[in-house]
């Protein structure tokens, strides 16, 4: 960062300093890595893999992000069998830790963090009932605000890990290159934009009997 910037921080002694050490010093992160930190470079990246597994921003992401994936490839499909995996994503995404299956009749015990109305919806679907192209769209919606919902965390952990490998000398994108795609700020525009990619107005706005469409209206257009 340049003096005028280190100056407006009110550290001119920054000055020098990259944007991830000037973040990771506001945080009131040592100067210097912990004693106990690895100094060989393939041990600290094995310790920063580690610890990037468990960090609670990361975790959840994947999670979420293993299901918007499911849920982007299959909006796209007008079938009974790609709706009852679409639905099971979203679940997923809503109720991490449910212990349904996909396909077996979901009830309040197996899924308690899903709501009356979804495991109906899930449970028509498993008969043969399909979602309507527009209801397709709004969970595809849906998955895409959680994931925006995730990304500041995501740009959080990867500004605190380089810093901290900035500090102990080591290149650590081996380890944070299969997230930094999603805390770059082209990540999140490319999703933003994508959110109307699925949108059919069709049925003139009719929703089928039985079928619900998710309560949360989409935050973003």
């Amino acid at each position: 960062i340049s003096l005028d910037m280190a100056k407006q921080l009110g550290h001119p002694e920054w000055a020098g300093l990259t944007e991830s050490q000037a973040r990771l010093k506001m945080q009131g992160a040592p100067d210097k890595p912990k004693a106990d930190t690895p100094t060989d470079p393939i041990k600290y990246r094995q310790y920063a893999r580690i610890r990037m597994n468990q960090d609670m921003n990361i975790k959840p992401f994947i999670k979420v992000r293993d299901s918007f994936n499911v849920i982007d490839r299959l909006a796209r499909n007008a079938n009974a069998a790609s709706d009852l995996s679409m639905i099971f994503a979203y679940m997923k995404i809503l109720d991490p830790d449910s212990v349904v299956r996909e396909g077996e009749q979901a009830t309040a015990e197996n899924a308690r963090g899903i709501s009356d109305g979804l495991r109906n919806l899930y449970n028509k679907v498993a008969t043969g009932v399909k979602l309507t192209p527009l209801q397709r769209s709004n969970y595809r919606k849906e998955a895409v605000n959680m994931m925006l919902a995730r990304l500041a965390g995501i740009r959080e952990t990867m500004d605190s890990f380089n810093a901290e490998a900035e500090l102990a000398g080591v290149d650590i994108s081996p380890v944070t290159k299969q997230f930094s795609r999603y805390a770059s700020p082209e990540y999140e525009a490319e999703l933003t934009r994508s959110m109307g990619a699925t949108t059919v107005e069709t049925d003139n706005g009719v929703t089928p009997k039985g079928v619900s469409l998710p309560k949360t209206a989409p935050r973003l257009q």
